[in-house]
């Protein structure tokens, strides 16, 4: 039987290697996002369509990953890092792809509209939020050096700079939210009930992006402290 990539991985390197390439693949997943809504916001539905294709595609390599990585971990002195930290952490990345393609699923099932006035700030919105993926990328990337350079301090101290970049996205993205959310209040009655309803959820959505970022940095945190 062919030796599955991911699991040879695994034993060449450590695990968080693995982990690392599943977060690059969420984290691309999550900055697809910007391109799409773009062309949401023009009214191009086609090349919406193509974009939101390659969002799910991006989703299902990372599930894939995902499941494969949870078959093949390690468990006892064949693992530098304990095994239940690196499956939390991979579930708080996983949930950056997930919750992207939801976004974008909700969007196109009901061909969305969004009010001209909130165009702007829905793009510095959604903007942050895949700033703040792909600073949690960034940090993962730092645990990888940290464990590969046994700790050293210089690397840590990288890593803590990270994480601080990190939760200063993750706030501009709530601050961002709360903004929008208020914008919209005041638009409300001259608009469809049910697309009111539709439009914060998916405001809520793309705000969970940059909660999820943050919780990578949280299992990151916790990782490291161990």
């Amino acid at each position: 039987m062919a030796e599955k990539p991911l699991f040879s991985k695994l034993f060449r390197q450590s695990p968080v290697a693995a982990i690392s390439d599943h977060m690059a693949v969420c984290s691309r997943c999550a900055q697809a996002l910007p391109g799409y809504l773009e062309n949401v916001l023009r009214g191009d539905w086609d090349s919406a369509d193509r974009l939101i294709k390659n969002i799910q595609q991006l989703e299902q390599e990372a599930d894939e990953l995902k499941k494969q990585l949870r078959l093949n971990l390690p468990r006892g002195i064949f693992l530098s890092v304990p095994r239940d930290d690196v499956l939390e952490l991979l579930r708080a990345q996983d949930q950056l792809a997930n919750t992207t393609r939801d976004v974008a699923g909700i969007i196109l099932g009901r061909k969305m509209t969004f009010p001209d006035s909130l165009h702007a700030s829905l793009m510095t919105y959604v903007e942050s939020s895949s700033i703040a993926a792909r600073k949690a990328e960034e940090c993962v990337l730092e645990l990888d050096e940290i464990l590969q350079a046994g700790f050293g301090t210089g690397y840590i101290s990288r890593l803590e700079t990270a994480l601080e970049e990190l939760d200063e996205t993750e706030s501009q993205s709530d601050n961002l939210q709360v903004a929008l959310r208020h914008d919209l209040f005041r638009l409300e009655s001259g608009l469809d009930p049910v697309a009111v309803m539709f439009l914060y959820r998916v405001i809520d959505l793309i705000g969970d992006i940059a909660d999820h970022a943050e919780r990578v940095g949280n299992r990151l945190t916790l990782l490291v402290a161990r």
